[in-house]
């Protein structure tokens, strides 16, 4: 038998140990959720550095031909292997023999054909012109195409681990200086490792240097843009949470926004997405840090606020100043005219290749999608007499034969149809395409010339890049100042 004493004293030990339990289990609960958005944000910040390098949309327009990557040079069997569809001078071209059709390589087409031979034709004549570029001294380099999607950080990472010396001779990108800036942006995430680490403080370096890490790869998608949004972006994350998280994040906000929309104005869809996806690697890792419950940066005095707008200024103008060292070389390749006013994602349809029209033929011309329909028609009809040019839709190639069917010796014209050039024949000749009507056909209906690198790769103009840096810089310094906040009594 209980007394009632007793009673009362075990009721108040089970107040006193229930708020307890109750904090245990926030704890726990809050343990939980810390993880489930750990988790969340290390899969942010993982895709914020594998999608740029291999989703294929990280790569729309940064490509002189569609699908490919032109390189200086001859492609090794191993890459070849790597790159199955890539075009060198040993590419395929197909001509007839009258009973049949015979396949040489490119580069051994004027030991098959006489210059006078009729199969010789335009087409045939041009396809050598695809694989030589012209330089300003006059020599001539070989040229192959790296059939692939990959974004081009993708790409360089892929070419040097099975050829390093052939991912420098890529064209379509100025490699050296994109590998610069991506080797600066490494550097200084590991400085900031070394710097926190010596200082006694690894966890806080391993963040600072995992928020830099996205903007490496960004680096080698965009370029000069990517730098310059970079040295904006990166600084402003770095100063969450701070001291008033709503003032540094509505700093960091305005910077990310601003600077996105200007890459994307200015730099175009190649910027744009190599932008976004480094900013959002950046924010992963910041929130990590917030959701870590990571210690505040401490209140900086005027004189440190004025000192932080002018360091962020001056980071944006160095930064600047590495997006634009170098000029593209002045060697000439051949390339889809940008100006042209029909596109791949237009398709290849006979009224697209009637007003493309075939080339002129002569020693300078490259050939173009509408010379490659022709000549599939030429080589298929020759032996019936064909003559090279482009079929109209609908028309008919036909051989007409005789017999006689009486005795008087009247005769009866019998008609054989050979092929009729409508939708299904031209769907056919564009599935079966090889080598260089490959190309052709994935460029579109487009003229295709030589152009200049400068030209022909859509390189950043430094006007583009000085536009961005002052919108960067600007925004950059103004979110220092707002994120700082004065001293008491001075504000």
């Amino acid at each position: 038998m209980r007394l009632p004493g007793a009673a009362a004293r075990d009721a108040t030990a089970a107040r006193r140990v229930a708020p307890a339990g109750r904090g245990r289990g926030h704890a726990r609960r809050g343990a939980r959720r810390r993880t489930t958005v750990g988790g969340l944000i290390a899969c942010l910040f993982v895709g914020s550095i594998a999608a740029p390098a291999t989703v294929p949309i990280f790569s729309a327009h940064t490509q002189i031909w569609e699908g490919y990557y032109l390189l200086g040079g001859r492609l090794s069997g191993p890459l070849e292997r790597a790159f199955p569809g890539s075009l060198t001078h040993a590419a395929p071209v197909r001509f007839t023999v009258f009973d049949g059709f015979a396949e040489v390589p490119a580069y051994r087409l004027t030991q098959r054909l006489d210059p006078v031979d009729p199969r010789y034709d335009p087409f045939l004549r041009g396809v050598a012109g695809f694989f030589v570029t012209d330089e300003p001294s006059g020599e001539r380099r070989s040229l192959s195409y790296v059939r692939t999607d990959l974004p081009p950080a993708g790409l360089l990472f892929r070419l040097a681990l099975r050829a390093p010396a052939a991912a420098l001779a890529v064209l379509d990108f100025d490699v050296r200086r994109r590998l610069l800036a991506a080797g600066m942006v490494a550097a200084v995430a590991l400085a900031e490792l070394a710097l926190r680490s010596v200082s006694g403080r690894p966890a806080s370096g391993l963040a600072m240097a995992g928020m830099v890490v996205p903007w490496a790869v960004a680096a080698l998608n965009a370029g000069g843009p990517a730098v310059i949004a970079a040295a904006a972006v990166v600084p402003a994350l770095r100063r969450l949470p701070g001291p008033e998280p709503t003032r540094a994040a509505g700093g960091a906000a305005a910077v990310i926004v601003v600077v996105g929309v200007a890459s994307l104005l200015l730099g175009g869809a190649p910027a744009g997405f190599a932008v976004g996806a480094a900013t959002a690697g950046s924010i992963a890792v910041a929130g990590g840090r917030w959701n870590a419950g990571g210690p505040p940066s401490r209140g900086e005095p005027r004189g440190r606020r004025a000192a932080a707008a002018v360091s962020a200024g001056t980071l944006v103008a160095l930064a600047t100043v590495v997006a634009t060292l170098g000029t593209p070389p002045a060697v000439r390749v051949p390339a889809p005219d940008a100006g042209s006013a029909a596109s791949p994602r237009d398709g290849i349809t006979w009224d697209a290749l009637t007003g493309l029209g075939v080339s002129a033929g002569g020693p300078a011309d490259l050939p173009n999608a509408a010379d490659y329909v022709a000549h599939v028609a030429f080589q298929e009809g020759l032996p019936y007499g064909r003559a090279y040019r482009l079929p109209a839709e609908g028309e008919r190639l036909a051989v007409s034969s005789f017999r006689v069917v009486d005795q008087q010796g009247r005769l009866l014209r019998d008609e054989r149809v050979i092929s009729v050039y409508d939708r299904s024949w031209l769907q056919r000749t564009v599935s079966e395409a090889g080598g260089v009507g490959r190309l052709l056909l994935d460029a579109g209906a487009v003229t295709v010339r030589r152009q200049r690198l400068a030209d022909a790769a859509r390189t950043y103009r430094h006007a583009a890049m000085l536009a961005l840096a002052l919108a960067a810089g600007g925004i950059s310094a103004g979110a220092a100042l707002w994120a700082f906040p004065a001293p008491a009594g001075r504000a």
